[in-house]
Order: structure tokens, then sequence, then C-alpha cells
């Protein structure tokens, strides 16, 4: 049995200098900033120069997986400190050595603070392009923030492009219900909830100091305005007292 425990903990410490060494060789050309004490549930991959990839400490109940691929340069990534995941965040800026994607640029992903995630997938494949995740948000599991349409959509006599990607921008205080989709510059506004299952496209806005929005179906419409929400259910609603 010791032997055993040695044998773990030597294999874990060899775990452990790799992942440092990879965070070494990815900033040779690229700025990224992860606390080591964090680098077991980090997993990074970046082809392409000047990126900034900025990880503030996660929560201490973390226990799950945060996979990051970036394909192109001068992108940027910043994870604001207190990010609780749970089974696993996956964030692919830009599409690698597909065919048709490949690289992109001046990308721009942000996650606010304190925010909670259970599984959760993001996407975008578009240069120029941004995600703004606010503080306090909540999303549970089978998530997907897909930035993009993947392939251009263009108008039948110009031939422009008309389906553009500009900015997704998720409120503070949001809370994403089970196997929820948000489509492309999606705009949702604090304190919102989002249904199980719905698929989000569009700008939804609310007056300011009148609560969020209940958004629920495929697509997503406003089916209950003036909420606000609670993480804790330990806060009276567990017990369903009436």
């Amino acid at each position: 049995m010791f032997f055993e425990k040695f044998r773990q903990k030597c294999k874990e410490k060899r775990r452990h200098l790799r992942r440092v060494e990879n965070i070494k060789k990815l900033s040779i050309d690229n700025d990224v900033d992860v606390a080591v004490e964090d680098l077991a549930f980090v997993r990074i991959k970046i082809s392409g120069k000047n990126n900034f990839v900025k990880i503030g400490k996660l929560s201490s109940n973390t226990c799950g997986k945060i996979s990051i691929k970036i394909s192109g340069d001068n992108n940027k990534l910043i994870i604001e400190p207190g990010l609780y995941v749970a089974r696993n965040l996956g964030i692919l800026i830009g599409g690698g050595e597909h065919p048709n994607f490949g690289f992109v640029h001046n990308c721009s992903c942000v996650i606010g603070k304190n925010v909670g995630m259970e599984q959760v997938s993001v996407f975008t494949y578009n240069s120029n392009s941004s995600i703004v995740i606010g503080d306090g948000c909540m999303f549970a599991f089978g998530i997907t923030l897909y930035h993009t349409d993947g392939h251009p959509i263009l108008d039948y006599q110009t031939k422009k492009i008309i389906n553009k990607v500009g900015e997704m921008n998720i409120g503070n205080r949001v809370w994403v219900g089970a196997c929820a989709t948000l489509l492309k510059n999606t705009k949702i506004p604090d304190n919102s909830i989002v249904g199980w299952g719905s698929v989000v496209s569009g700008k939804f806005d609310v007056d300011a100091g009148k609560g969020g929005v209940v958004l629920a179906g495929n697509p997503a419409r406003i089916v209950k305005t003036g909420v606000d929400w609670d993480a804790c259910g330990a806060n009276g609603y567990v017990q369903n007292e009436i």
C-alpha cells in the first residue's frame, strides 16, 4: 500500500511538471497566465502567436476540467477569479486545421467573476468577434454557446455576407438552464433566466431596475418579465413552504 501511494504521488508530480513545462512553451509566443495550483484542472493548446490567456484563481470547489484551444493570432481569453466548473468547460476559438474554418484573429472571450458552470461548450470561428459573460452567472449542463454560424450566408444578388458575427453578451447574474443553446450575437439582460432546452437568438433588453426576463422556447421568447433568482436553494426554496 505504501509503495502504491508513493508511485501515485510520483506519477502526479510528473504530470504537474509536464503541465508547467507546457505553459512555459506556450508562453514563448503567447502570454499565458494560470495559477500553478490550478494546472491540474486546465488544458491549453494554442496554434498561433500573440494570444493572451489569463485565468484567475479558480473556485476552491472546482472539480471539473477546463479545455482551451486557440487557433490564430492576437486573440484574448480572460477568466476572472472564482470560476467553478463541476464537469467540463470547453472553449474553442478558431477551427485549427479544419478546412472550412481555420485560424482567426482579434477574438475576445471574457468570463466574469464567480461564474458557476456544470458542463458548457463555447465556440467562435470568426475573427474580430467577442463573447462576454457577466459576473455571477450560473450555467447547468449540456449548454452550448455557439457564437458563429459555421459558414457564410450570402445575399443572392450581391454575394455579400449577411450573417456577420459581432458580440455575444450575457449580462450579470444570468441563469442558463440545462441543454440550452445560445446563438451568435445574442444579448441577454442582467438577472435573467434561460429555460431548459431553449434556443436563444437575438437581443433582449429590459428597462434598468425592473428585473430580468425569462426566455424559453425554440426560438426563445420572453415569457415573463420582472424576475430575479437566487442560486442557493437552501434559502427557503427546498423546504417548499406554503
